[in-house]
């Protein structure tokens, strides 16, 4: 079941931390047709997992409101986000970034678009569980400040 539709990130959300740490868990892919296979397995282990109660934490750094750009614990009950909190003081965030933190199935769903629209994509996924550890997006490979990462850690199954 998709939670979120596929949606294009303002120019706003593009650029993104990146923690090289999260590299090294899990499987890299490039752009191509090897990306969608690898964004199918890695979406079919997170779906034979069943995990619908999670939280994880986000770190995101851009030309954006400073409200995304500090790390988000995003906490996920019944497979909806239920909560978003700042990871250093777990104050709310406010209601209108949430649409910048979405599930894990709201993350393939960026990579998926990727896939289809950005000049490069790199993935990397949890071995265990298949969510995204890090999403590595450049949507035009001669553009300034169009480029996307996401990083996600302190994975923790509810």
């Amino acid at each position: 079941m998709r939670l979120f539709r596929r949606i294009a990130l303002p120019p706003l959300l593009r650029a993104f931390a990146f923690l090289p740490a999260l590299a090294a868990c899990g499987d890299i892919v490039g752009a191509g047709d090897s990306d969608e296979r690898e964004l199918r397995r890695a979406t079919q282990r997170w779906n034979d997992n069943r995990i619908f109660n999670y939280d994880y934490t986000v770190q995101q750094s851009c030309f954006c409101p400073a409200e995304i750009g500090r790390p988000v614990i995003v906490m996920v009950r019944g497979g909806f986000v239920y909560d978003l909190r700042y990871e250093n003081t777990f104050s709310p965030v406010p209601p209108f970034a949430w649409s910048a933190f979405p599930t894990v199935e709201g993350l393939f769903d960026v990579i998926d678009d990727a896939i289809h629209r950005a000049d490069n994509v790199d993935a990397t996924f949890d071995r265990d569980f298949g969510f995204p550890r890090l999403i590595d997006i450049d949507y035009a490979r001669h553009a300034i400040d169009d480029e996307l990462t996401i990083s996600t850690s302190r994975f923790v199954i509810r």
